[in-house]
């Protein structure tokens, strides 16, 4: 049996995202993917910040606020 593609789920509405005022700069999150992320940066003139990824070892640069999908936060 093949096994799903991961790399195509799409956050949900039941899925809940945590709030851009509660992410903390430095913190470690779980995404809707279920993959480890960092927040590097947070700019709240431009609402945008930089997250790099650990799981894939990926820097994300300029993510909006309401564009995240961070679900769950790690420490």
């Amino acid at each position: 049996m093949k096994e799903p593609n991961t790399r195509t789920q799409r956050v949900t509405s039941s899925t809940t995202v945590i709030p851009a005022a509660q992410l903390v700069k430095e913190g470690v999150y779980f995404s809707a993917k279920n993959e480890l992320m960092q927040i590097k940066s947070i700019n709240e003139d431009t609402k945008e910040m930089n997250i790099f990824n650990i799981s894939e070892q990926t820097m994300h640069y300029f993510v909006k606020f309401d564009r995240h999908n961070l679900v769950k936060r790690v420490r």
